[in-house]
């Protein structure tokens, strides 16, 4: 699963860029989000003991989603930093940059509460080998449905998102007038 993992994330780079260049960031959120969709929500199906290497499945195309997440992040921020300086006139990514590691670190933080609040309402029982039927149920669903629902967010996230590939060259243009090319 890790293997699976790792080489969805290696190609999830490259193919989503591809995405967002040839149509736009937003278009290829959607679909890095939509491929996470599927990954989680098909954990339901594929983690199965039946037919073990099925997991490997969503594993890729978790990764995949992850890694154009964390690729189109980035660059989604410096259009807006750039559409802030076009409404401010000043350079703020210290500042942006400042709150959106502040945010994933509190994210990071609620994630690990959450996974010991569904721990603790599933009914695990530590140290015992075999735990009961609906705490595996409880897991099973959370393990889909939490990033589903988080991934669903994102999209609705993004589709309020304006800066499309022909404003941002505007925004650019404009900048580099003012300033010059950076």
């Amino acid at each position: 699963m890790g293997l699976s993992f790792m080489l969805g994330g290696l190609l999830g780079g490259p193919i989503l860029n591809r995405v967002a260049y040839l149509f736009d960031k937003q278009k290829a959120v959607i679909v890095a989000a939509s491929i996470g969709i599927l990954g989680y929500g098909g954990s339901w199906f594929l983690y199965t003991p039946l037919i073990p290497w099925l997991q490997t499945t969503a594993s890729g195309l978790m990764g995949l989603s992850s890694a154009g997440l964390w690729m189109l992040h980035s660059s989604i921020g410096a259009d807006i930093i750039d559409y802030d300086e076009l409404h401010t006139g000043k350079r703020r990514e210290g500042s942006f940059t400042a709150c959106g590691s502040y945010i994933l670190k509190l994210g990071n933080a609620f994630g690990g509460l959450l996974a010991g609040m569904v721990i603790k309402w599933a009914g695990f029982i530590h140290g015992q080998q075999e735990q009961s039927p609906q705490t595996i149920f409880w897991f099973r669903s959370m393990l889909a449905a939490i990033p589903v629902a988080g991934l669903i967010l994102v999209i609705l996230f993004i589709l309020r998102f304006n800066l499309t590939k022909q404003k941002c060259r505007e925004i650019r243009t404009v900048l580099e007038q003012r300033r010059g090319t950076v």
